[in-house]
């Protein structure tokens, strides 16, 4: 009855999606949705029958524009999208490009931003299903009213790729023509997301982040002047907490880092990253240290990891590099290294 009474009484907020959860005829439509979750698992019934029959067949009904022309309706759709494949996965498979429908460009654009900008989890499932047919493709080509979801979309991208749902080698997979399309906004959004997996063990993620870094640099190193691309030389630096080995290919793109880095930022995270490859690859280690330190980039927090870095120099037989980095601090009028140096040098 309230789907059938109640109207559209939309504002327009500060975005679309803001917009739909505070109109009348939005909250409609999502109560309809949590009303069926209520009773689909309060049911007996079986995975066929979840879905209450009458708010099925409204839905269905409105699922021609020309019937239900608010986008109201497509928000919803986009947003409960994942309760929806519960309630009837075979509604959402039959009817996905009815939910996304590209015929009515301003109900697309509604439903897609409902989705991903909404959606706290990605869906093996869904992912490839809108990826089969086309919509997570369509939407790199879209200049979103709504910014946040152009950067879910490529956070949506990057979960696939690291997944396995997507890789490099294929041409037409999402991850190659996000990289292929080089759209600068894009690349800074795959730079600094990329670093929130710091914090999850994956053994097949090494790999996967090298053959992207590879790319990400020969995208942005022949435009390094440009702002833009420096913000992203620098996130990339951070990459080398997600790599497992540290060798002269992720030396020579850190370089490209260097150059770029956010002094203040970057440094206090590279040093940090650095001691944790400095026990097995100590050369590379204090020539990054050097280069860095070359570019007039002093980093002096944390003063631990600083000081861990040169005492594993020491250690590891590289006493001259070890003394040089020393002196170069002393020289700028940083004594944090003075106890390092003189326990090395008595």
């Amino acid at each position: 009855i309230l789907l059938e009474k109640t109207s559209s009484n939309m504002k327009m907020m500060s975005d679309l999606v803001t917009s739909v959860l505070n109109s009348t005829r939005g909250k409609v439509f999502m109560a309809a949705v949590n009303y069926s979750l209520r009773c689909a698992r309060q049911s007996d019934k079986g995975e066929d029958e979840r879905w209450i029959s009458s708010i099925k067949d409204d839905f269905t009904k409105r699922l021609d524009r020309s019937h239900e022309p608010s986008l109201e309706f497509s928000v919803v759709l986009g947003e409960y999208l994942a309760n929806l494949l519960y309630l009837d996965k075979q509604w959402v498979n039959s009817n996905i490009n009815e939910i996304f429908n590209k015929d009515y460009e301003e109900h697309w654009e509604a439903a897609f931003t409902g989705y991903v900008a909404l959606s706290s989890t990605v869906y093996e499932e869904i992912y490839k299903l809108l990826k089969e047919n086309g919509h997570y493709e369509k939407g790199l080509g879209v200049p979103f009213n709504d910014k946040h979801t152009e950067t879910k979309l490529v956070q949506h991208i990057v979960i696939g790729f690291l997944a396995g749902w997507d890789d490099l080698s294929n041409q037409e997979g999402l991850i190659s023509k996000l990289l292929a399309q080089g759209e600068l906004k894009h690349l800074s959004e795959l730079a600094s997301f990329m670093w929130v997996f710091r914090y999850k063990e994956d053994e097949n993620r090494s790999d996967k982040v090298r053959q992207l870094w590879a790319i990400m640099i020969e995208k942005i190193k022949p435009n390094i002047d440009k702002a833009e691309c420096r913000s992203i030389a620098s996130d990339l630096s951070k990459w080398l907490i997600l790599v497992d080995k540290f060798d002269e290919a992720v030396y020579e793109w850190l370089k490209v880092s260097l150059n770029a880095m956010d002094e203040v930022w970057d440094s206090y995270y590279l040093v940090k990253y650095l001691l944790k490859h400095v026990q097995e690859s100590p050369e590379l280690v204090e020539k990054t240290y050097l280069e860095m330190l070359g570019l007039n980039i002093y980093p002096d927090y944390e003063k631990e990891n600083i000081i861990a870095i040169v005492e594993t120099l020491y250690d590891k037989g590289s006493s001259e590099s070890a003394n040089r980095i020393c002196n170069l601090y002393g020289s700028k009028g940083f004594d944090l290294l003075r106890e390092t140096f003189e326990a090395h040098n008595t």
